[in-house]
């Protein structure tokens, strides 16, 4: 008898894609993996013993039930070729039409997608690449549940890419490298598994909010922010936020659940704002990014000589410093005449330009017209303004 040459593991994981973890037999609801172990069977179309290969087009992934029931139909079925075939092509378009619904909002899609990505994640955390390398126990459990991943991650992206529309358009290149990971990680040999190029892009869990990923600086329009709250408080929908420590919004969603979101997981918020549909206002609104007004109240913070608030609700460029003196903050290459004509002047007003470019930060022109008006009004960068907190001179 001649030996049957082992099926590669590339094969066997675009076999599991395929199947999205199911039997593909279009009359069996089987799934091939349990919590425990693998109830699949690689069969072939045509029989090894009559020529058959052992390429992807010549395979197909099997309940063991199925399989048997196949086996002991080949001597009496003259057409078991064309039936495995067939059944290939009607199984995909079936779970297709499960996994490409579409749904009329992000809570939807969340509270759909979220039990696959919880699963991919708890898997690769108990036995993804570093626990391999600590333990040989470990990586035999990987093996086992390696297919549940590729099987998961093509129903995730199924489901994604029915319901692109939901996801922010900044956001959707993540789902794009998404993609690469799973093509990769199917088309990747031996040991170079965990050394492949295109890595899981966690951001993608951020988008759902099952990672938090932090950055320095959300340079988000002010405009977004302010829309947002006041949209949810005028919808009844928020429940807390802080600008400063910590930066906080907790609301509940187009379904009615709590979210809490941080400032600085600035994906997670990005997604929110898209959900949302906040649009940006440039000719009624400031170009302030949320990062600026976060900066201004460190330094304040940092001083603790000084005590802030907002006067205008869900109105961020004003903050009131000791009752008494008001900040006004803008964000402009250079802020020129026309920009101050504009402003309503008040006498100890202090503007604070936070774009801080090299030049000056307010144009000659500007500055006389300010002092013209004799209100002792001051025209800072922020470091201007970091200084005089620092020395607690704010209000001379």
């Amino acid at each position: 008898m001649i030996k049957r040459p082992p099926i590669s593991q590339n094969i066997q994981r675009q076999l599991w894609a395929e199947s999205f973890g199911f039997c593909m037999n279009p009359e069996c609801n089987t799934l091939l993996i349990t919590d425990t172990a693998s109830v699949a069977d690689i069969a072939h179309i045509q029989e090894h013993a009559k020529g058959g290969s052992i390429e992807f087009e010549n395979l197909i992934l099997l309940c063991k039930n199925c399989h048997k029931i196949i086996d002991s139909s080949r001597q009496n079925d003259t057409q078991i070729e064309n039936k495995l075939l067939q059944w290939k092509e009607d199984r995909q378009k079936k779970l297709k039409e499960i996994f490409c619904k579409k749904y009329d909002s992000f809570a939807l899609l969340k509270e759909n997608i979220i039990p696959y990505l919880k699963e991919n994640k708890n898997i690769f955390d108990l036995y993804g690449p570093e626990s391999l390398k600590a333990s040989l126990e470990t990586h035999k459990s990987w093996v086992q549940f390696e297919p549940k991943i590729i099987s998961n991650n093509e129903i995730i992206l199924t489901i994604l890419k029915a319901n692109i529309n939901l996801i922010n358009n900044k956001l959707r290149d993540i789902i794009d490298l998404y993609e690469r990971h799973q093509q990769d990680f199917i088309n990747t040999r031996e040991p170079e598994i965990f050394t492949r190029q295109a890595l899981f892009p966690k951001e993608i869990l951020t988008i759902f909010g099952l990672e938090i990923i932090t950055e320095e600086s959300n340079t988000n329009n002010l405009t977004y922010l302010q829309n947002l709250l006041k949209k949810l408080d005028k919808e009844q929908r928020l429940i807390d936020f802080s600008l400063f420590s910590p930066q906080h919004l907790i609301y509940t969603d187009e379904s009615n659940k709590e979210e809490k979101v941080t400032l600085d997981n600035v994906i997670r918020f990005q997604q929110i704002l898209y959900t949302e549909k906040i649009y940006y206002q440039k000719n009624i609104e400031t170009q302030l990014r949320i990062s600026d007004v976060v900066f201004i109240l460190k330094i304040l913070f940092q001083n603790k000589y000084y005590n802030w608030a907002f006067p205008e609700q869900y109105n961020f460029t004003k903050i009131l410093v000791n009752d008494s003196i008001e900040l006004l903050l803008m964000y402009e290459y250079e802020i020129t005449v026309n920009d101050v004509m504009t402003l309503q002047a008040e006498e100890n007003l202090i503007i604070i330009n936070t774009h801080n470019w090299n030049g000056g930060p307010f144009s000659s022109e500007a500055l006389e017209y300010l002092n013209g008006l004799n209100l002792n009004i001051r025209a800072l960068n922020t470091n201007q303004f970091a200084k005089l907190c620092a020395r607690k001179t704010l209000s001379n």
